[in-house]
C-alpha cells in the first residue's frame, strides 16, 4: 500500500521534498567556496540539502510553482541585481505559507518539547494552511500575518552584533518554531532574508515595511524595532555559526564576493566593497536588542 501524502492525504507514491526550497540550496552551493550546509539544530553536523518523503508529485508541483515565482521575482533579483523594490501578488503569501507548513510538518521539527495545548494549535494551523495550499480555502480566510525582512546593513553598534553575524546573514539557512512567553511563530531564513509566519498571536508589533499582503509592493529599507525578535535572530545566528572557524567563513564570503562580481559592474562593486570581510549589501535594517527572549529548535 502506498504511503499517504502529508498534504492531500491521499495514498500515493511520495517524492523527496525539500524543506528549504532547492533553488536556495543551489545558490548557496554555487556562490561559495564550500558546498557544506548547516542547521541551527545540529550546527556541528555538515549536511547537504535536507529533504524527506512528504508529498506526492502533484502536491510537490503546487509548491514548486510558487517557488519558481519567488525565485524569479525576488530571490535572484535581490541577491544578483541588488534590486530594492518588488511587486507581488497572491503567490508570495502562498509561497511563505507553503514553506512554513513544511517546517511544521517536517520530521526534524521538535514538537515533543511542546505541551498538548500548543501541539493542538500547531495541528490546527497545519490543517488550515494545508487547505489554503490545496485551494480548499482562500487567502481571505487567512488571518495570520506573514513577514519578509531583507537583511542588510544593521544600524546597531558593532559590539551588539554576534561575532559571526555576517556569515549567518549572507549565507545561513535556518528554520524553527519560535516560542517566547506563550507566543509562537514559524521562523525561517534564506541568504540575506528572513521570514516569519505568525501563529499565536496572529500578528506581531515592531515589524515595519515587512508584512506581505494579497498583492502589493515590498521594498527596502525596512525596520525591526521589536526587541525580542532582534535578540532572537541574533541568538539563532550564534547557534548556527558557533563551531565555524574564521577560515571557513573567510573562504565562504570570498566565494560569495566572486559570484557578485559577475552581476555587478566593477565601479559599483568597488563602491560597496570596503573590505574582503565586509558584508555586501544595499539595504538598511534597524534592530533593537534585548536579552529577554527564549527560543526552541
Amino acid at each position: 500500500m502506498p504511503p499517504e501524502c502529508s498534504l492531500c492525504q491521499q495514498e500515493k507514491e511520495l517524492v523527496d521534498s525539500h524543506i528549504i526550497p532547492n533553488f536556495v540550496i543551489r545558490w548557496i552551493k554555487k556562490s561559495g567556496a564550500t558546498s557544506f550546509l548547516r542547521t541551527a539544530e545540529n550546527p556541528e553536523t555538515r549536511i547537504q540539502d535536507y529533504k524527506e518523503p512528504m508529498l506526492c508529485n502533484d502536491c510537490e508541483q503546487i509548491l514548486s510553482d510558487w517557488e519558481g515565482e519567488f525565485a524569479g521575482a525576488i530571490f535572484y533579483p535581490f541577491l544578483r541585481d541588488q534590486k530594492e523594490e518588488f511587486e507581488y501578488s497572491k503567490w508570495l503569501q502562498k509561497f511563505i505559507i507553503s514553506v512554513s507548513w513544511r517546517i511544521l510538518e517536517a520530521d526534524r521539527t521538535p514538537l515533543d518539547e511542546f505541551d498538548e495545548s500548543t501541539k493542538t494549535v500547531i495541528r490546527q494551523t497545519k490543517e488550515e494552511w494545508g487547505k489554503l495550499i490545496l485551494g480548499d480555502s482562500s487567502l481571505s480566510d487567512e488571518d495570520r500575518d506573514h513577514h519578509l525582512l531583507f537583511l542588510g546593513d544593521i544600524e546597531t553598534p558593532a559590539e551588539g552584533l554576534p561575532e559571526k553575524w555576517e556569515f549567518y546573514s549572507d549565507r545561513g539557512i535556518d528554520a524553527t518554531i519560535a516560542e517566547s512567553e506563550g507566543d509562537m511563530h514559524v521562523y525561517f531564513k534564506f541568504p540575506q532574508m528572513v521570514f516569519v509566519s505568525c501563529i499565536s498571536p496572529t500578528s506581531i508589533d515592531g515589524f515595519n515595511g515587512t508584512k506581505v499582503s494579497d498583492e502589493g509592493k515590498i521594498s527596502v529599507p525596512q525596520e525591526l524595532v521589536n526587541p525580542e525578535w532582534g535578540s532572537f535572530i541574533f541568538g539563532r545566528s550564534e547557534l548556527v555559526t558557533n563551531d565555524l572557524s574564521d577560515r571557513e567563513i573567510e573562504k565562504s564570503l570570498t566565494g560569495y564576493q566572486k559570484i557578485l562580481r559577475k552581476f555587478l559592474n566593477l565601479k559599483a562593486f568597488k563602491r560597496i566593497k570596503k573590505s574582503v570581510r565586509e558584508k555586501l549589501s544595499h539595504t538598511s535594517l534597524r534592530i533593537i536588542l534585548t536579552k529577554n527572549v527564549q527560543y526552541v529548535g
